[in-house]
């Protein structure tokens, strides 16, 4: 067992307080009045509620009431063999009313102690036991209280029984109070004793009963036939009773047999993934995507019209459209605004336009003669004066001019933009283009609806065959769809069956359909139809009842009694007696023997297992005692009582002999080599050690604490010491401090 974790809620100066424990070697350092102490009592306590404080007069009960005010209780975490444990205990004023739980961490349930101290469920050890091996004072001697057997207790743990009471002396008490149970010490009482003159009496009484029978011989051939009859008549009323049920009997198998076909084709349509009772639900949802599926192919075919004179039609963007419309709108806006300018008239001066431009062609070629002739530009001058003669004078409004003519070329300009467009498309006008934008989109319309049904159609599909697939493996629809078909066809016959079932169920008055208890039911009915015949046919067997069945054979046995003088057994009940009795006898002979055998090997066995037990005591704590004082003493002889004798040279000497140090170094062997022999439950005891080396020279301390290190078990000293944790910290033990809250 290892101490894990300390939990303490209230216990002496500790309030809310924990402590993590690890395995192997462990230094609890910490100051006087810190609670070293404290702790380790608390331990003790969690693990025996019934334990004494041996190193105070005082009740630790009482002494380690919370300086809070609070009840004592806390949580001790233990582990053994694997297994972690809460040991959570409430500390009343007395054993009795403490309140122990001990928790399985693995499991999570309450472990059944029946009311064991923990500290036996975990390590075998009463709390005298546990004392003396695991709990070392600073002081570290054993002192055996009076009238208790150290030795005893060791033993009985070594040898896994792990309670001081089941020792040499109990064993041979308890088996010869059942030596003396068979034949008292006078040989007058006891349970051999009674099956002898128990079994004299009953040859006696055969005897009797033998003689009576020889007298009346004749009365009791006639008692012998009417009770076989009797017999026979309550053995045939059964059968006979079994026989006409056998119509029954038809139907309860054909019943069996629906059920067991019902089954079989449950068992044809179960899938791991498909829990029987949510067949007929998956099978639902299939028919939902196999409705859902044909719903979507007949709209899609149906929709699927004739597109013959589609395939070359040009795309007309929606953009284009609103375009060119958007042309029309504003020539017509133009031509509007164009239309309700003002009207004015304009006149000519001159000329007509007509041979005003050929005049006026002949002046310029004149006076660009007589200018080059004469050489004067004048003459061009006058060319210039001339031109004006034959100007139109338009009596107008500049503004309106200007509005007009830009108008014209707006409407100009857009109507080139609009031809662009119908030229685009190859389209002769507006209606044209038109015409072609509203098929282009009816037939676009059209396409859309066809895809939008296809991708349902294909959507349909996917989860047909994925419904499907979650049954068997299929990748088509058509095995989709074979499948549903299969399986309507199966939960069809099995709802046939079902109601054929209940209908039988009706008739024959029951309602189970358990296949187990309507085959014992059968089995039960054929066996009383069957059983008793022999063979014999059921009209046979008929017969013999009816021939028989309204005879009263118990009036005419009670006649008979009445005139036997019958014994209350017969000879052969009283053979069956004789023979039981004799051999219950015999049993307890022989097991009288076997005790007075075991008493005698149990002395012998004890005696040898002690020698041999004391043997190996010396010999592990004279090795250990080598180690711990460097070879100086390495033979130690130990008493019953635990008092020690050291070999000194030549001579063995009594413990008082040696210095302090010294002795504490010998229990301290001791110690460990209990721990050693007597643990037999698979992990070494937990060591707890309360200022234990402190007697202890350096050198001696530092071989002390090296052992301590090496110890497979669990190890914890607790100390006040610095340079204890000084030269315990580089071999690799580890170190805790505590310092406990001072008190309020």
């Amino acid at each position: 067992m290892n101490i894990k974790r300390v939990e303490i809620d209230a216990f002496g100066k500790f309030n809310k307080f924990v402590l993590d424990f690890s395995d192997g070697f462990q230094i609890i350092h910490g100051g006087n009045e810190d609670g070293k102490t404290t702790l380790m009592d608390f331990i003790k306590l969690m693990l025996y509620s019934k334990a004494d404080n041996a190193r105070s007069l005082q009740n630790p009960r009482r002494k380690y009431i919370p300086f809070s005010g609070r009840p004592p209780a806390g949580s001790l975490i233990v582990e053994r063999v694997g297994t972690r444990y809460v040991i959570q205990k409430s500390i009343g004023e007395t054993p009795a009313k403490d309140r122990t739980r001990i928790i399985n961490m693995t499991t999570g349930g309450d472990d059944a102690f029946h009311n064991q101290e923990a500290g036996r469920r975990f390590t075998g050890l009463d709390a005298e036991g546990f004392e003396q091996i695991c709990f070392v004072e600073n002081i570290g001697r054993i002192s055996a209280p009076a009238g208790y057997d150290v030795e005893d207790q060791t033993i009985a743990n070594l040898t896994g029984a792990g309670d001081k009471h089941v020792s040499r002396q109990v064993i041979l008490k308890r088996l010869t109070d059942a030596k003396e149970a068979l034949i008292s010490k006078n040989g007058k009482n006891g349970d051999l004793v009674d099956a002898r003159l128990n079994l004299l009496r009953l040859k006696s009484e055969k005897d009797q009963t033998d003689f009576v029978f020889q007298k009346q011989a004749g009365l009791l051939a006639e008692y012998e036939a009417a009770l076989a009859l009797y017999n026979e008549q309550k053995k045939l009323r059964p059968i006979a009773e079994s026989l006409s049920i056998r119509e029954d009997a038809v139907k309860i198998e054909n019943l069996l047999n629906m059920i067991k076909d019902r089954s079989k084709d449950q068992s044809a349509l179960s899938r791991p993934n498909i829990p029987p009772e949510r067949m007929e639900e998956y099978l639902e949802r299939l028919r939902q995507a196999s409705d859902e599926y044909f719903d979507a192919k007949r709209l899609t075919e149906e929709w699927n019209v004739d597109e013959t004179g589609y395939d070359g039609l040009s795309i007309i963007s929606d953009d284009d459209i609103k375009q060119y419309e958007a042309y029309e709108q504003h020539i017509v806006g133009l031509e509007s605004e164009l239309n309700a300018l003002p009207q004015k008239n304009s006149a000519f001066i001159g000329l007509p336009p007509a041979p005003y431009f050929i005049v006026l062609l002949m002046i310029a070629v004149v006076s660009v003669g007589a200018a080059l002739y004469f050489g004067s530009w004048i003459y061009l001058f006058l060319m210039a004066l001339m031109i004006p003669v034959s100007v139109i004078v338009k009596i107008s409004d500049p503004q309106i001019v200007a509005k007009r003519e830009s108008y014209v070329k707006q409407i100009a300009m857009i109507q080139i933009q609009a031809e662009q467009i119908l030229k685009k498309y190859s389209c002769m006008n507006t209606a044209d283009l038109r015409e072609r934008y509203i098929a282009w989109k009816a037939h676009s319309k059209n396409l859309e609806m066809q895809s939008k049904l296809e991708i349902k159609l294909a959507g349909a599909k996917s989860r047909f065959i994925a419904m499907a697939e979650l049954y068997e493996p299929g990748k088509t629809i058509d095995s989709a769809q074979a499948l549903l078909e299969r399986l309507t066809t199966i939960m069809s016959g099995i709802e046939k069956l079902n109601g054929a079932i209940r209908q039988q169920t009706e008739a024959l008055g029951f309602i189970a359909e358990n296949p187990a208890e309507i085959s014992a039911r059968l089995a039960g009915m054929k066996i009383k139809v069957s059983s008793a015949l022999s063979g014999e046919s059921p009209e046979t067997v008929l017969h013999r009842w009816n021939s028989i069945k309204d005879e009263d054979f118990s009036l005419r046995l009670l006649e008979l009694q009445k005139k036997l003088k019958t014994p209350k057994y017969t000879p052969d009940q009283l053979e069956i007696e004789i023979t039981s009795v004799s051999a219950s006898a015999a049993d307890m002979a022989v097991y009288y023997k076997a005790l007075e055998s075991a008493i005698c090997v149990m002395e012998e066995a004890a005696d040898e297992l002690r020698s041999g037990f004391g043997a190996e005591l010396n010999r592990k704590a004279g090795h250990i005692l080598n180690e711990l004082t460097n070879g100086e003493y390495n033979e130690i002889l130990i008493a019953k009582d635990y008092t020690l004798s050291i070999k000194a040279g030549s001579r063995y000497r009594e413990y008082e002999y040696f210095s302090s140090g010294v002795i504490d170094q010998a229990y301290l062997a001791l110690r460990l080599a209990l721990s050693e022999i007597t643990s037999n439950r698979g992990e070494p005891f937990p060591l707890l050690l309360d200022d234990a080396l402190m007697q202890y020279d350096d050198v001696r301390l530092r071989t002390a604490l090296k052992l301590l290190s090496k110890r497979s078990g669990q190890t914890i000293l607790f100390t006040c010491h610095k340079h204890v944790v000084d030269i315990a910290r580089p071999l690799g033990a580890q170190i805790a401090r505590i310092r406990a809250a001072p008190q309020a």
